[in-house]
């Protein structure tokens, strides 16, 4: 069930409501993908169901908040704010500003959007983090083989969030549009360390 246009523009207002939103989303997609495999598990891995849904509910949330920010500059240029609107108010960010100059703006507009955008993938990273801790990652535990390509799912985002903050958390960076040339190597060698 989808939507409808003002429940969605009342979602964009407050992070909090994001993540529910993005939990009847991306987060429910990847519940679905573990539903998928969920059949071929051998029976040691039954009870630890629930933690893979827990530490993939993270992930969707982590994946749906990097992929607003990846959209950002895309749907500034058609008048729409992905950034809710309690993160742009707190940094001092005029919408419509950043509707009209998008990166470029003036004075300290563009500090505040930066700061603003670091807020957001902070809150995406962090995510990825507790993800990882539920999992054990954190402390040297490895991700079932069984279960690990729906945990690949992070590895985008994680890519992301890396280049993102290579750039000083400037969402209109030319570089940040284009795909990460190093993104099949990272996603095997996250398969192969069964991390992510």
């Amino acid at each position: 069930m989808g939507l409808t246009k003002g429940e969605a523009a009342i979602a964009l207002t407050r992070l909090e409501s994001l993540h529910s939103t993005l939990s009847s989303t991306s987060t429910a997609l990847l519940h679905l993908q573990l539903s998928l495999l969920t059949p071929s598990l051998p029976p040691s891995l039954e009870p630890h169901l629930p933690l893979f849904k827990s530490a993939l509910s993270h992930i969707g949330l982590s994946t749906g908040l990097a992929t607003l920010l990846r959209a950002l500059p895309s749907n500034a240029s058609k008048r729409r704010m992905v950034l809710p609107a309690d993160l742009t108010a707190a940094h001092g960010v005029v919408q419509e500003e950043v509707f009209r100059f998008g990166g470029d703006l003036p004075g300290e507009g563009k500090e505040g959007l930066r700061n603003a955008v670091w807020e957001f993938a902070t809150e995406a990273n962090d995510q990825l983090i507790a993800a990882r801790g539920e999992m054990g990652i954190l402390k040297g535990e490895r991700v079932p083989r069984e279960v690990m390509p729906v945990f690949l799912a992070a590895v985008p985002t994680q890519s992301y969030l890396s280049r993102l903050e290579s750039v000083d958390f400037d969402a209109f960076d030319p570089s940040l549009q284009v795909r990460h040339w190093r993104l099949a190597w990272d996603t095997w060698r996250t398969w192969r360390r069964r991390d992510f």
